[in-house]
C-alpha cells in the first residue's frame, strides 16, 4: 500500500507544478491514437484532450479475446476503458510524459464475469509535432489491481508503444 500512496504523492506533485518544469505547447487540443501493449491491455483505441496548460484527460477502448496458450481455444473476453489524467513536460517536439488514472472494464470467461477497476498509470517519453502531426509515446504503465480476481498478483508493470495524430 506504501508504494500507491508514493505514486499518487509523486502524480499531484507533478501535476500541481506545471510552470516549473516545461513550456506550453501551441496549437492542438486533440489526439486520437493506438496504442499496443499499454494501459488498455493487449491494445486499445485512445482519444486524448488538452484540458489546460500541459495537463491532457485521455479515454480509451479495448476488447479482446482471451485464450488458452496451448489450446489455443477461446476462454473469455476482456474489455476495458483506461482513463487517465497525465502531465508532459520538456521542449519543442519532445516531452517527458506522466500520467495515473484508472481502467474500468469487465472480465468474462463462460456466464462467470468480473468488474475490472484497477489503478494504472503512465512514465515515458512522448514526441508530439508542435502543430497538428505525428504522435508518438513509449513507457511503462504500472497497473495496481483493486479487483485481484483477475490478476496473478496485484501490482503489476507493462509498457506501451502509442502511434497517433494530434490536431
Amino acid at each position: 500500500m506504501g508504494k500507491i500512496k508514493f505514486l499518487l504523492l509523486f502524480i499531484c506533485f507533478v501535476c500541481l507544478q506545471p510552470h516549473c518544469f516545461s513550456q506550453d505547447l501551441p496549437g492542438t487540443k486533440n489526439a486520437i491514437y493506438f496504442e499496443l501493449f499499454g494501459n488498455g491491455g493487449l491494445y486499445s483505441i485512445n482519444y486524448e484532450r488538452n484540458i489546460h496548460r500541459n495537463i491532457y484527460c485521455r479515454i480509451g477502448y479495448s476488447s479482446f479475446q482471451t485464450s488458452d496458450i496451448i489450446d489455443r481455444v477461446n476462454t473469455g473476453r476482456i474489455t476495458t476503458v483506461p482513463v487517465l489524467v497525465s502531465f508532459l513536460s520538456g521542449h519543442n517536439k519532445h516531452h517527458f510524459e506522466i500520467g495515473g488514472g484508472l481502467l474500468l472494464g469487465k472480465k468474462r470467461e463462460g456466464t462467470v464475469s468480473n468488474p475490472i477497476c484497477d489503478i494504472t498509470s503512465f512514465i515515458g517519453y512522448r514526441y508530439q509535432a508542435l502543430l497538428k502531426g505525428f504522435l508518438f509515446r513509449a513507457g511503462i504503465t504500472p497497473l495496481v489491481s483493486v479487483t485481484d480476481a483477475n490478476y496473478p498478483d496485484s501490482f503489476m508493470i507493462s509498457a506501451g508503444v502509442s502511434i497517433g495524430y494530434h490536431f
